[in-house]
């Protein structure tokens, strides 16, 4: 294969040995941050929604225990992606929302211009457009 990366032969024989048939790996590494950051943005809404939805209806504070949680998950994000880009990822966690339900626009102050993330993989885009080098 021409787009073959390194070591790909030795690791394409190995899985073949042990699956016992033909194995094709794909290197595609934009394709794959997209559909892992749309998984964990997933997973981390699901979550909030779920302690939300906790406290809404047995009246169980969980935030002793979630708080610290979410302090690591923003400062790893903020390894990742950078301060900018941390932001807009909390902001979509949090504050996508008013109290009524209602979806809100994200004003880019930079371009003057409102965008309505409705999905991780619109967050991811407006990110990977916004912050490039994120």
């Amino acid at each position: 294969m021409s787009n073959d990366f390194k070591d790909s032969k030795q690791i394409r024989e190995l899985f073949e040995s042990i699956l016992g048939s033909d194995v094709t790996i794909k290197d595609n590494l934009k394709g794959t941050e997209e559909t892992v950051f749309c998984l964990f943005i997933s997973k981390l809404d699901e979550s909030r929604l779920k302690e939300d939805l906790i406290f809404n209806d047995a009246e169980i504070d969980l935030k002793k225990i979630t708080d610290p949680l979410w302090l690591v998950i923003e400062n790893m994000m903020r390894m990742l992606y950078g301060e900018e880009a941390t932001e807009m990822i909390m902001w979509f966690l949090f504050e996508r929302f008013d109290d009524n339900g209602k979806l809100l626009e994200l004003f880019d102050e930079n371009t003057k211009k409102k965008y309505k993330l409705i999905t991780p993989k619109d967050l991811f885009s407006f990110i990977k457009h916004r912050f490039p080098t994120s």
